[in-house]
């Protein structure tokens, strides 16, 4: 269960939410005041790994916080999971129990490995999805796992006792112009990790006019301990996944400093080296598949992380030499 650092948006999800009081910022809005009100929010610590396949990263960015109930004192967890895709998963309410399952499951086996007496009771684990689509379309699925039994009315309310009802809260920020996003109560770093999915994914034209918008909330954050990497992450994602050319960011860098100036232009020059890397090395995998026939997972690896100077060594030697050996020496 590990992250998938390759994905844009899983990049920058886990580098502006990761800290828990980004997080709780977040999920403390979204959820209902009898709840946020129980949860130790203070205790809330990050946990480690991811519940989504590997299949399904490109689309989904989750996050995990254990905290405590106040009163009682348990143990509780907070799972978040943020949904970028085109349109909203119709069985979203099933995929949150099957996390939820695993999430506690995992939390089980840990128990058993510190040689702790059998549990006879399970965590509660309130589960939050963030929808941020690249087409604007507002979430139109059930929020519960009983509205999604293939019943007709009658049936499901005499039914209703026994059948899993699960329900996860949802902030569905495709239903929320950008400047009143911005607005929301929360910490810069939760305000812009959203803005920044709900509007650079949809394209130049929406992205563009959004920019200013987001001057605030940055210089703040440009006063941070980590605001160098936490600027590169934000400007690879605008120019990376909004495809905005340097000279498109200068009226937003010139609002910033000239520290922020640098990370821009030299953040373009390290897409366009990465971009080269990947194209040579599409190129030569295609020579080596023509010339030694289907490659092994591994091999493929290798040549795709494979940096520039590399791959033109290997291009060069594809038809000199008689082995893939030889070649990827």
């Amino acid at each position: 269960m590990t992250s998938d650092p390759s994905n844009p948006h899983d990049a920058l999800i886990r580098k502006l939410l990761s800290n828990p009081d980004d997080a709780a910022a977040e999920i403390r809005l979204i959820s209902p005041k009898d709840i946020a009100d129980r949860l130790d929010w203070d205790a809330m610590e990050r946990m480690d790994g991811s519940f989504v396949s590997a299949d399904l990263r490109a689309q989904y960015s989750d996050l995990l916080f254990r905290t405590r109930i106040k009163r009682g004192r348990q143990r509780a967890f907070v799972y978040l999971l943020l949904e970028h895709q085109s349109t909203p998963d119709p069985l979203m309410a099933f995929r949150i129990l099957e996390y939820q399952i695993a999430i506690i499951r995992k939390h089980l086996r840990d128990f058993g490995k510190r040689g702790k007496k059998k549990m006879d009771r399970i965590p509660a684990v309130l589960s939050l999805v963030v929808h941020a689509g690249p087409k604007g379309v507002h979430w139109n699925a059930p929020l519960e796992v009983s509205e999604l039994f293939d019943l007709d009315p009658d049936t499901r309310a005499a039914m209703q006792d026994y059948l899993p009802r699960m329900r996860y809260l949802l902030d569905d920020v495709n239903a929320i112009d950008t400047p009143t996003l911005l607005a929301r109560p929360g910490t810069p770093r939760s305000r812009l990790a959203l803005a920044l999915v709900k509007t650079t994914g949809r394209g130049r034209m929406i992205l563009l006019p959004t920019l200013p918008d987001l001057v605030p909330d940055v210089l703040t954050l440009l006063e941070g301990p980590d605001a160098r990497e936490d600027f590169q992450v934000i400007v690879t994602y605008i120019e990376g996944v909004g495809k905005l050319r340097p000279d498109e960011l200068e009226s937003f860098a010139d609002q910033l400093d000239p520290i922020a100036k640098e990370i821009i232009v030299t953040t373009a020059e390290m897409l366009r080296a990465e971009g080269d890397a990947r194209g040579r090395a599409a190129v030569l995998l295609e020579l080596l598949t023509d010339k030694f026939g289907p490659l092994e997972s591994s091999t493929e690896q290798r040549v795709r992380t494979a940096d520039i100077e590399r791959l033109k060594v290997w291009t060069g030697r594809v038809l000199r030499m008689a082995t893939l050996d030889e070649v990827l020496v």
